[in-house]
Order: structure tokens, then C-alpha cells, then sequence
């Protein structure tokens, strides 16, 4: 079936993320999602499980409404498991960003929601052979909650012209 049953990442993985980010953006914006400032479909998630939508927030429900839209627009709905909305501060395409961004943004009690009965293709490793082709799915938000936009603790990091520094300095230790 031309179907790679490998681990990603593999041969045609990152390119298949990338065709795959790039529709699922696009059909972010035709259904009016606005300040969407990046599309990841992982390759972790072989292109297609794992999902990552980052946005800069303008309004309460913003978060959620590009969750929603990219959790059943044709291109995320499709062998779809798991979305995550992060800010326009964390990249969307580090694994490691994106979860820091669940650990330190995201409230599992408040900011997790599942989707049940949703579309799936009879490939999805979860649906049984003679089964009807249908997955539950995992819309995390893990942005700053709007409404504490303004007082959430901020980002403690040294900057980057600093990190450089010390690299230049010290990168022989």
C-alpha cells in the first residue's frame, strides 16, 4: 500500500510534514483562524497524530477556536489524535518547546478536552480489523490563559545575544 510502517523519523517523514503543515495552514485561514504563526504536523506523529498550532493571541476563545478548526478541518481531521495550540513564542517544530509549553502553560483539568467518535481511516493502528474506522482526540491548549496574558509570570531565559557570549567565551569547556 506504499505505507512505511517505520518509527519517524524515515524516509519520506519530513517532507510529508511539511506538505501536510503547510494544508493544514492554509485551511486554518480559510475558515478565518486569524494570527495563525505556525503549523507543525510532527513527524513524531508521522505527519498526521500529533498536530501543533502556534498563534498570537488577540481574543478570549482564540486559543480554542484554532484548536477546534485544526482538530476537524479535512487536513488535521484525517488520522487526527492530538492538537496543541501553543503562543508565537514557542516554535512549533521543537518537541521539547512545545512540551515545556504543556508543563508550564497548560492546566490538564481545564485545558485538555476530547473529541469522541471522530473520523479516522481504517490504517489508524487503534481501530480493530472489521471495526467502523473512528478515534477519540486530544485538543490541548497550552498557551497563556488570555485573560492572564498580562500578569503570567514572564519567560526566565538568558537572551540570545547573551547565550552567544558565554557560547563564544566558553564553548571549548
Amino acid at each position: 500500500t506504499c505505507a512505511v510502517p517505520a518509527k519517524p523519523p524515515y524516509d519520506y517523514s519530513f517532507h510529508k510534514s511539511v506538505m501536510r503543515s503547510a494544508t493544514l495552514w492554509d485551511q486554518l485561514e480559510d475558515a478565518g483562524v486569524p494570527n495563525v504563526v505556525g503549523v507543525w504536523r510532527t513527524e513524531i506523529g508521522g505527519s498526521r497524530l500529533f498536530n501543533v498550532v502556534a498563534i498570537e493571541q488577540r481574543y478570549a476563545g482564540h486559543a480554542r477556536q484554532a484548536a477546534y478548526v485544526a482538530t476537524q478541518a479535512r487536513a488535521g481531521a484525517y488520522n487526527g489524535r492530538w492538537t496543541v495550540v501553543v503562543d508565537a513564542d514557542i516554535d512549533p517544530t521543537d518537541i521539547e518547546e512545545v512540551a515545556w509549553a504543556m508543563a508550564t502553560r497548560c492546566d490538564p483539568a481545564s485545558d485538555v478536552e476530547f473529541i469522541e467518535r471522530a473520523w479516522t481511516a481504517g490504517d489508524d493502528t487503534l481501530v480493530e480489523e472489521g471495526e467502523t474506522p473512528m478515534n477519540s482526540r486530544a485538543v490541548v491548549d497550552a498557551t497563556v490563559p488570555y485573560e492572564r496574558r498580562d500578569e503570567f509570570p514572564a519567560v526566565a531565559e538568558a537572551s540570545p545575544d547573551f547565550q552567544a557570549e558565554i557560547r563564544q567565551k566558553w564553548g571549548e569547556v
